[in-house]
């Protein structure tokens, strides 16, 4: 999934090249965590994590957001943010 926003940046999901990377890089300057870490909290959502992160035309990541499933209402999954 790809969303420009405005000019300079585009949205992408973690199952893209090197965003994923770039999330983690992000989050452990930004919260002080170890790689390890960030790729235990997604390899034990498993499925049910999803990451967005903005991208500038550099490819670098410059803000993102971590969504985990925490349950589901009336049929329909429900995310709480994570790592913003």
């Amino acid at each position: 999934m790809i969303t420009k926003i405005g000019s300079d940046y585009v949205i992408k999901t973690t199952d893209e090249a090197g965003v994923y990377e770039g999330l983690r890089e992000l989050w452990c300057v930004t919260f002080g965590d170890e790689p390890e870490y960030v790729d235990a909290t997604y390899d034990n959502f498993g499925g049910d994590i999803r990451g967005y992160a903005a991208v500038d035309r550099d490819g670098q990541v410059a803000s993102c957001l971590t969504l985990y499933k925490c349950g589901v209402f009336e049929g329909r999954p429900v995310y709480v943010s994570y790592a913003v």
